[in-house]
């Protein structure tokens, strides 16, 4: 469900909604399940997808931030940095 929406925002309240849950417990049920929150399990998706895409070398980098759903390739780059940092 999350993996599958790359190129969106998808907000914890908006799954929990789906699987008729509070969000709060979606939150709780998602962390203990992934050891993640849901907005960092997403950005770490999006972050994999991207990596395999630029090995590829295959999509142009403005391409794969528009696919991914970031607004910008600037932005783009800032998360990928972000997400090399030690």
């Amino acid at each position: 469900m999350v993996g599958g929406q790359l190129d969106r925002r998808v907000s914890a309240a908006e799954l929990a909604r789906e699987l008729h849950m509070s969000e709060s417990s979606f939150r709780a049920c998602f962390k203990q399940a992934t050891g993640l929150l849901p907005i960092n399990y997403l950005v770490m998706k999006k972050m994999q997808t991207a990596m395999c895409r630029l090995i590829g070398l295959d999509d142009p980098v403005t391409r794969i931030a528009m696919d991914l759903g970031f607004s910008s390739t600037q932005n783009f780059a800032t998360a990928v940095r972000a997400d090399d940092a030690p």
